[in-house]
């Protein structure tokens, strides 16, 4: 009984081997850059303020915005001349500091709330101050400082009387 004859064929595998390689980087390229935007989206949305936001140490010297602006003449100008209360709808910590701070206000307390998902605000505050990347986070517009987390009301009321004094009316 004779062998069937096996025709020789030229061997594929190599390349068929290499486009799978190159179609999976191609894959790996593209899902890295979907779940990025996502993830950059969702740590906005869970109370990190925008990577994008001016932020950077060269703009500030010595309490000093750019432009010889000092943190209190900038946010003046743009409108924040009270204690500022950055916060996120979607944070559960600033969840909880909404009703404390609403209790601030009713009690007489000058405070503004920003909402750091409405960009345009955030970029107001951040040529002026230098903000941390959380929320809720608490700004005094005649310093610059700022504090995060949730705090007890005491604590809160502490900063606020700590920024009036360093230059509060």
């Amino acid at each position: 009984m004779k062998k069937p004859v096996q025709s020789r064929s030229p061997d594929n595998k190599p390349l068929i081997i290499i486009g799978i390689v190159v179609l999976s980087i191609l894959l790996m390229v593209v899902a890295y850059y979907f779940i990025s935007a996502l993830l950059n989206s969702f740590g906005r949305a869970q109370g990190q303020v925008g990577e994008n936001m001016n932020t950077s140490e060269e703009n500030f010297t010595d309490g000093k915005q750019a432009g010889n602006l000092s943190v209190k003449e900038c946010l003046a100008l743009q409108g924040y001349n009270t204690f500022l209360f950055l916060y996120s709808p979607y944070c559960p910590h600033c969840e909880k500091m909404l009703p404390v701070m609403d209790e601030l206000i009713a009690e007489g307390y000058k405070v503004v709330k920003v909402d750091v998902t409405d960009s345009a605000q955030v970029a107001k505050i951040t040529g002026c101050a230098k903000l941390q990347p959380f929320v809720p986070q608490y700004v005094c517009p005649y310093t610059g400082a700022t504090e995060v987390g949730e705090l007890p009301k005491e604590q809160v009321i502490e900063l606020y009387n700590q920024c009036a004094n360093s230059g509060g009316k």
